[in-house]
């Protein structure tokens, strides 16, 4: 055989070898599903930083990519995604649950069809499903006792919840409910729901304010800080109220312009980053396909099958020129992201 002709046949083989290699990694991909009941801005950001996450884990044939069921739903309409994710035959199925208990039959239908179910930023009670979240009562507890440190103990103050139903919602209310128990001298005025939407709370919390307009502190359920200190900003009370906030760049610049006028008004950015539950699920459903098992003592919960994130200490005055001149470039929709460092998800398998 003439030398050139040998040296395309080789040529030849090898491609061929590449695309059956290729076909055979994309044949053993990992078919995740995604389902999300409630859309707001918190858990787009968590969608993109999901879908990109898993970008790079698609160029090496590991996973293909996301199948996301995603729409303003109730708990019937979140089912209906869910079986649809089933019988498109995902190996793995992440859920952003409308309901603690309402899913759990059909739940129970994936993990009978072999699929690895895992309930990202929120719980269910479904015992054989993986929880990858933020200890969402820690979470409560972190603002409520910075809002009881800062008044003292004692003063009147404004539950601001997100939405009604929404488990990670439900836990937060019930830990702040336990908390005030033991604070007799912190008096609710008010409890109102601004279902996790910056402009519902603004809404919601310019009628509080001219309903009540004295007002020591304001208990916020995450996500949409921006709005309560815009209504604060409109109303512009003799006394400002300490307000708990989040770490989205509209909160924090808008936070940062008050604070050259009012230096005297308090507040704080708790963390809550969108990604860092989901990426999260998304290494470990990985580490699982491939037979890893975990650490003794790494799953938690009743039924040991939660595994909590731990979010970054929270911002603080004195530090939040620092963040938002580290994220200058990011719009106002914003959350300050996190990812958990491959090693620490590594160091949870044995």
């Amino acid at each position: 055989m003439h030398l050139s002709n040998f040296r395309r046949l080789l040529q030849t083989t090898a491609f061929a070898c590449v695309a059956l290699t290729a076909t055979l990694a994309h044949a053993d991909a990992l078919k995740i599903g995604v389902s999300n009941a409630y859309v707001d801005t918190w858990r787009s950001q968590l969608l993109d930083t999901l879908n990109a996450a898993n970008k790079k884990f698609v160029a090496q044939g590991i996973t293909d990519d996301l199948l996301v069921q995603s729409g303003n739903t109730d708990v019937q309409g979140q089912i209906g995604q869910i079986r649809a994710l089933i019988n498109s035959g995902v190996d793995v199925l992440f859920v952003i649950p409308s309901s603690e208990t309402a899913l759990n039959p059909v739940l129970s239908e994936a993990t009978d069809a072999g699929v690895k179910v895992f309930s990202i930023t929120q719980a269910v009670t479904a015992p054989q499903v993986y929880g990858v979240m933020v200890n969402q009562t820690s979470w409560a507890l972190g603002h409520a006792r910075w809002l009881a440190d800062t008044l003292g103990g004692q003063g009147d103050i404004v539950m601001l919840n997100g939405l009604a139903g929404a488990p990670a919602n439900e836990e937060r209310v019930r830990a702040m409910g336990n908390f005030l128990k033991d604070y007799p001298n912190l008096q609710v005025l008010n409890t109102a729901n601004g279902d996790w939407d910056v402009v519902k709370a603004q809404q919601v919390m310019s009628s509080v304010f001219a309903a009540q307009p004295k007002i020591d502190g304001i208990w916020v359920s995450g996500a949409m800080s921006e709005g309560v200190l815009r209504a604060l900003v409109a109303a512009n009370p003799v006394t400002w109220p300490a307000v708990t906030g989040d770490t989205n760049m509209g909160y924090l610049r808008l936070w940062q312009k008050v604070m050259q006028t009012n230096p005297d008004f308090k507040s704080v950015g708790v963390f809550d980053p969108p990604g860092i539950e989901a990426t999260t699920a998304l290494k470990i459903a990985i580490k699982l396909s491939e037979g890893r098992e975990f650490k003794d003592g790494v799953l938690e919960g009743e039924n040991h099958n939660f595994i909590f994130v731990q979010d970054p200490a929270p911002m603080t005055a004195d530090t939040l020129d620092k963040y938002i001149t580290e994220n200058e470039d990011k719009p106002d929709s914003y959350f300050i992201d996190y990812e958990m460092p491959d090693e620490l998800v590594e160091a949870m398998f044995k």
